[in-house]
């Protein structure tokens, strides 16, 4: 399954480009992280980054996904929204005020909400590494 990272805002290539840096110190997303960008406008050197596509093909990648975005919003000095968005079009949009100050339980009940919710649907969480239909 590929999840979709959206970083609405005016630092929207800045704060993918972090958080990409991020997801690939990841040994289980290593490889699994790849950049969209827009397309280049005409004199430019390039496109700015869109999104990023991870390949979470087991629950521990997915719940990887999680801690990463939650870590990285965690240690923000700005208020941050992120999205996170299944390939069946389901969003979820995570809007953190102040987080730095959340305790390390309330921390573990994010990440394990955003993983919950970033499943696949009818996906068993058990079977790892298993893709959907196959």
């Amino acid at each position: 399954m590929e999840i979709y990272v959206f970083a609405p805002g005016p630092a929207r290539d800045d704060d993918l480009r972090e958080l990409r840096r991020r997801l690939i110190d990841v040994e289980e997303l290593r490889g699994g992280v790849r950049s969209v960008a827009t397309e280049a406008r005409p004199g430019s050197l390039g496109g700015l980054l869109e999104a990023l596509a991870v390949n979470a093909l087991s629950a521990g990648a997915v719940t990887a996904v999680a801690g990463v975005v939650v870590s990285w919003i965690r240690h923000r000095t700005t208020n941050t929204t992120i999205k996170l968005r299944r390939p069946d079009g389901m969003e979820i949009e995570v809007t953190a005020e102040r987080v730095r100050r959340l305790d390390s339980a309330a921390v573990r009940v994010i990440v394990a909400e955003l993983s919950d919710v970033a499943q696949e649907p009818g996906r068993d969480p058990d079977a790892a590494g298993t893709p959907p239909g196959g």
